[in-house]
């Protein structure tokens, strides 16, 4: 009997080391599944095929944030302006999912492999087709389109919840079907857990930004049970731990940065961010950082960079075995610029 229960935890132990292993590496495709048309080329086995750069010809879209699908071999992009989700594929197809008006302006989007559905921030800064002074500053929603249902689509509704003004900027998710978001005009995180029910994870004054600017903005999952997040004006990035959220840390960087935008962990220790420049506070040059940590995230080393002097890169995605980042130009949509009308979404090198 005792053999036996040695053998049981022995084999407990290694499937729990191997799970914990495998789900530490953000969840992948089976790299054998072919993509939706079998005479397209299945770039999941393919890898040397991606193409650099994905050009998006959609006048006035200006995308903020950017997940891929990797069994529809697609990408998601959402519209500040438009306020539409949309896939795109990799020869530039774009398809519109949402209707118009649907949703007034979107910002961060993810997609959540388990459940198949994109993920995204619905809200008003006051730049799109549908601004209303009924919903800016005020609209605070995670619209929900279920891919396996025909992208119908849902509701989560944060308005209200912080007592003051709102725009929600970008969100993460967690293995347990959590969702973090932040909120670029009240210094607060919202969750909503797994069975749908909507509150505020964590306040802090750390997550201001100027008067009338912008505050949080990226924000990442760690296997490790915290979040990193970046204060935009700030030019900071903080760690939200989740098991005692009250508990926010500046990661000390050993190199000035840009104003950071996305983040995508590619494992517990390496981060990539986006860094652009709209805060004349914050002087670091545009691009994509390379970051890495030896102390769990109390500090960071920038390791590499890929500059981005010409475009402005907001947000990022992992696509298979490579990233991509996606120049949304929205500084032209905020400064009163002519009419965008491409967008690129590029292979991150460095």
């Amino acid at each position: 009997m005792r053999k036996s229960i040695i053998a049981c935890l022995l084999f407990g132990s290694v499937l729990f080391v191997g799970c914990s292993t495998a789900l530490e590496d953000e969840i992948k495709p089976d790299l054998n599944t072919s993509i939706e048309n079998s005479e397209e080329i299945n770039y999941a086995q393919n890898f040397h095929l991606l193409p650099d750069e994905v050009l998006v010809n959609f006048p006035g879209l200006y995308p903020e944030g950017i997940a891929f699908d990797p069994w529809k071999g697609k990408f998601y992009i959402s519209s500040v302006r438009k306020g539409v989700i949309s896939s795109v594929d990799f020869d530039g197809n774009i398809e519109t999912l949402t209707g118009e008006g649907d949703l007034i302006s979107t910002a961060g989007v993810k997609f959540q492999p388990f459940q198949k559905r994109i993920i995204a921030c619905n809200g008003d800064v006051g730049v799109s087709e549908f601004s209303s002074p009924s919903t800016i500053g005020t609209l605070a929603e995670v619209g929900v389109l279920k891919a396996h249902k025909n992208y119908q689509l849902d509701f989560f509704d944060l308005s209200g919840l912080s007592g003051g003004p709102q725009f929600i900027n970008d969100l993460t998710y967690d293995w347990f079907g959590n969702i973090y978001i932040t909120d670029s005009f009240s210094p607060v995180i919202y969750k909503v857990d797994r069975r749908g029910n909507e509150g505020i994870l964590t306040e802090n004054e750390a997550f201001l930004g100027n008067p009338g600017g912008f505050g949080l903005n990226g924000i990442a999952w760690n296997i490790g049970g915290f979040l990193i997040v970046s204060n935009y004006d700030q030019g900071k990035l903080l760690k939200v731990s989740l098991r005692n959220p009250s508990d926010v840390q500046e990661i000390a960087i050993d190199a000035d940065i840009a104003s950071p935008d996305g983040l995508l962990f590619l494992d517990r220790n390496t981060l990539l961010m986006v860094g652009n420049a709209l805060s004349p506070a914050v002087t670091g040059p545009t691009g994509v950082y390379k970051l890495k940590t030896r102390d769990n995230w109390k500090s960071a080393q920038v390791v590499d960079f890929m500059p981005v002097p010409d475009n402005f890169p907001t947000t990022l995605t992992r696509v298979y075995n490579q990233v991509y980042v996606l120049y949304g130009e929205i500084d032209k949509l905020l400064t009163g610029a002519p009419e965008v009308q491409s967008y690129t979404i590029k292979k991150v090198k460095f």
